[in-house]
């Protein structure tokens, strides 16, 4: 896990939405990057994640959460191909919106052109405070196309390439 930072007091480093506007940069100070080691064992225990996504890097990082031995549920609207396919594999598929009311993980690894109708009309609404929101990469956050509330974590773990690829390194 490389975690990059977040939205409240207790992630690594704080970022202040208070003046943050849609398709602006923001810039953030710099914060320390977080590795498996320097996470408290058990942090996830209990705990299921929700994959928004099942395309190569849902299906991967989905499968590989779960084959680490924690609990995942997949994000998709009804009527997606890769609905089928990961309940194939295995997982409990629902809305994003209830994985949003159900969860307090959530990974987002849609297209980044995806990001902000889903955030607004799906996630948001739903969210509880002290939820977390994960990215794959900074675009959404960085450019405001996601602005997390107070008391929302957001956090970023970068594969370090493709989903497919991902899945055989773990494997």
């Amino acid at each position: 896990i490389r975690a990059s930072y977040g939205s409240s007091p207790r992630s690594p480093g704080e970022i202040d939405h208070s003046s943050a506007k849609r398709d602006e940069p923001r810039v953030s100070q710099k914060k320390p990057a977080l590795y498996d080691k320097d996470l408290p064992a058990g942090l996830l225990a209990g705990k299921t994640i929700g994959v928004l996504g099942y395309g190569s890097q849902g299906r991967a990082q989905a499968q590989n959460l779960r084959d680490s031995g924690l609990s995942v549920e997949v994000g998709l609207p009804a009527g997606r191909r890769s609905r089928e396919q990961a309940e194939a594999d295995g997982f409990v598929v629902r809305s994003a919106r209830e994985l949003a009311e159900r969860h307090p993980i959530l990974i987002f690894l849609t297209p980044d052109e995806t990001h902000r109708e889903l955030f607004e009309a799906q996630i948001a609404p739903a969210l509880k405070p002290g939820a977390a929101l994960c990215f794959a990469h900074g675009f959404s956050v960085q450019y405001g196309q996601v602005v997390a509330p107070p008391g929302i974590d957001v956090f970023m773990v970068a594969p370090m390439g493709a989903g497919p690829l991902l899945r055989r390194e773990f494997q």
